[in-house]
């Protein structure tokens, strides 16, 4: 399979899990509750096979299992709400919603050590470059 058609492949694929992601919610919002329960799965089974694509890219694979943290925990809370379980269980809804902010927090403190990186290894080539050409 050529590089394009994995790409395109992976943002049907991404473009799909919104669509379950948002008839998922939209059972929750109406009451649907045997809907909303079945959602969830294909839910989080293109959510898993987007994370598993996109494996390669620590940016993509940190926010993508974000995602999947996030849709476990929306799905947790539709459940509790739904069929009026313990706030024992509400509690590891809380959980699943702050391993998502670590990933995504590690995540963008991955970008901005590379960007800070990428600043000084610039800084330096830049102070060499002009005391090399000061010599000519």
């Amino acid at each position: 399979m050529t590089e394009s058609k994995k790409v395109s492949s992976v943002f049907k694929l991404d473009n799909l899990h919104i669509v379950f992601w948002l008839f998922k919610d939209m059972s929750w919002v109406m009451t649907w509750k045997a809907f909303g329960v079945f959602m969830i799965a294909p839910t989080l089974i293109c959510a898993f096979l987007i994370t598993w694509k996109k494996r390669k890219s620590i940016s993509d694979l940190l926010h993508n299992l974000a995602i999947i943290f996030w849709v476990s925990a929306n799905s947790l809370w539709m459940v509790v709400e739904f069929f009026d379980l313990t706030i024992a269980l509400k509690n590891l809804v809380i959980v699943f919603f702050v391993l998502g902010l670590i990933l995504i927090g590690l995540s963008y403190l991955k970008v901005l050590m590379d960007f800070k990186f990428f600043n000084a290894s610039v800084r330096s080539f830049q102070r060499f470059s002009k005391n090399y050409l000061k010599n000519y």
